[in-house]
């Protein structure tokens, strides 16, 4: 994820240990992103995470207030 520059956090049921079959991974991706940077960022994780073979849902900050982020990932 460094080589494609993405900030990035995992959140849910992964990054809590609680993963089990049905869960999904949940994704909050960081910074100002055009249509095409989001394109990017999203095949970039896919790649990286594909191994998981679950669906993985993607947030972007930028569309979410300082106290929704908070909430959201804590």
């Amino acid at each position: 994820m460094q080589d494609v520059n993405i900030e990035h956090v995992l959140f849910g049921f992964l990054e809590n240990g609680d993963f089990k079959a049905h869960s999904d991974i949940d994704v909050m991706i960081f910074g100002d992103l055009s249509a095409q940077e989001m394109t990017i960022a999203e095949r970039a994780i896919s790649a990286v995470y594909q191994e998981f073979g679950v669906k993985i849902d993607y947030l972007y900050a930028m569309y979410y207030t300082e106290k929704n982020l908070h909430e959201i990932l804590e």
